[in-house]
This record gives C-alpha cells, sequence and structure tokens, in this order.
C-alpha cells in the first residue's frame, strides 16, 4: 500500500514540474489498442512499459501523468474529443449501411465491399473495422431493415383508439412500410443467405421481433375491421414489398401518385 501511494505521489509530482513533450493521439475506436501519453488528458485505454520491463495495461477516466513509463502507444483524449470521436464512429457505421443498402437496391447482392466503402465516402478499413466479412455487412443492413420497419409502426402505436384514428394508422404504417422499399433490398440481402448460414442465425431474433410486431399490427388491425383475421405476416409483408420493385418506383416518372394507389389497391384487398 505504501508503495502504491509513492507511484502516484511521484506522478502527481511529475505532471506539475515537468514539461508536456509527448504528442497526443487519440483512439479510433473503442476496439483499438491503444496506450497511454505524458500529456493531461483522459487516458481511455493504456499499454505502457516500465523501465524494467513489466508491462501494464488498463483504462482509467481520470486525468493522470505515466511520466515514470517510457509508453509504447498512447491515446489520450479530452471529454469532447471522446465525445466527438464516438459520433463519428457511429456517423461512419450508419453511413456504411445506407450506403450498402442503396447498392444492393439498385444493383443486386454481387455489389464489393470497396464499392459500398466508396459510396459511403470512407476508406476500406474502415468498413473492414466495422464489418469485418461480408456476412457481418449484410447482418447490418437486415438489422437496420428491421429497425425502420419496427420505427415506422412504433410511430403510429398511439393513434388507434378510435375507428378513424385506427383507419388513419393502418394506411400511415402500410404506406411508410412501402416507402421503403424493403423488396430490392431483401431480395440482395437476407433472401440470398443460406438458412442454416451465419447470417441466418445472427439474424434470428431481429426476424422474431418482426414477426411478433406485425402480428400485434394485424391483430389491432383486424379488431377494426380493416383486414381479414386470417390475413398472414407473410402476405402482407410480401404484398407491400412487392410494391416497392423497381416498376412501381419507375412508373412514378410518368405516372405520379402511382406507387400509392397500388398500396390503396393492396389494401383495400385486404379487407374482409
Amino acid at each position: 500500500m505504501r508503495k502504491a501511494r509513492s507511484i502516484r505521489q511521484m506522478t502527481a509530482e511529475r505532471a506539475r514540474t515537468m514539461p508536456m513533450s509527448l504528442p497526443q493521439g487519440v483512439a479510433e475506436s473503442a476496439g483499438d489498442s491503444v496506450v497511454c501519453g505524458s500529456v493531461l488528458g483522459v487516458v481511455t485505454r493504456f499499454s505502457c512499459r516500465t523501465g524494467n520491463g513489466i508491462t501494464c495495461s488498463g483504462s482509467s477516466e481520470r486525468s493522470i501523468v505515466f511520466r515514470f513509463l517510457r509508453c509504447e502507444r498512447y491515446a489520450v483524449t479530452t471529454p469532447e474529443e471522446g465525445r466527438q470521436m464516438r459520433a463519428d464512429v457511429r456517423q461512419n457505421r450508419a453511413a456504411l449501411v445506407d450506403a450498402a443498402w442503396r447498392l444492393v437496391a439498385d444493383k443486386g447482392p454481387g455489389v464489393s465491399m470497396r464499392s459500398v466503402a466508396a459510396e459511403a465516402g470512407v476508406g476500406i478499413a474502415t468498413l473492414y473495422r466495422h464489418f469485418p466479412t461480408r456476412d457481418d455487412l449484410i447482418t447490418g443492413v437486415v438489422t437496420e431493415m428491421v429497425d425502420r420497419v419496427l420505427a415506422v409502426i412504433g410511430a403510429h402505436a398511439d393513434e388507434w383508439g378510435t375507428v378513424q384514428g385506427a383507419e388513419r394508422a393502418w394506411h400511415a404504417v402500410s404506406h411508410g412500410i412501402a416507402d421503403l422499399g424493403l423488396g430490392d433490398v431483401a431480395l440482395g440481402t437476407i433472401a440470398v443467405v443460406p438458412v442454416d448460414g451465419k447470417v441466418w442465425r445472427e439474424t434470428a431474433g431481429l426476424r422474431s421481433r418482426l414477426d411478433a410486431a406485425y402480428r400485434q399490427l394485424l391483430q389491432t388491425a383486424a379488431s377494426y375491421g380493416l383486414v381479414s383475421e386470417e390475413l398472414t405476416v407473410w402476405q402482407y409483408h410480401l404484398g407491400l414489398g412487392a410494391r416497392s420493385r423497381p416498376l412501381a418506383a419507375r412508373a412514378e416518372k410518368f405516372a405520379p401518385g402511382q406507387s400509392d394507389w397500388l398500396v390503396e389497391v393492396f389494401l383495400r384487398g385486404l379487407r374482409p
């Protein structure tokens, strides 16, 4: 215990008296191997070597200076830099998923990882940090698909209290899901992976969440007489997905409103 206090005292004393001479660094992501520096700031992670060759590593949320250690690598950030770093990581991941979504919908499942990185405006190394394999990227897109559908359903969850509200909510949800353009994205991702493969296994929970949300939606719609109680999740989902295929999208150029009209025709056909 006495030796530990001595080290803390030496650290504090050197922090006050010695000039800041070593460069600062910022970790690019939480999983990077990074170490301490000899500058005041928040030491996020460190891995240093002492004079006698002993290696120590760990993490700290406090402003500490390790001047008595010879640092191999370092990562010292201010709180604001740390927040910005995390925001940048999230933005890069979202940009990659959006790019994959657009390219798969436009070109099919054969798009290259390099094309996705270029479309997202990031380097290929950044893509592989977020998605080490193609399966990981597909899982990311499938996750985004489910999240977007659940967001549409959730956005109108409080509107079902009356017959008129239920009618509006049902049409808003159905149009919102159709507008996501899931058809081509699904055909280039979840529809082409092996049912016993990694993506299928890792998205099992996502599919269960989506199925449960759809079942609740259809049961509520049926209680207001908007659909038959015999309507299945797949009938509803695939019906809306078919509306988002290229023919409907391109028809908008020649017949504005065609896509919405097709959704309305579909919904009228679902009434009991």
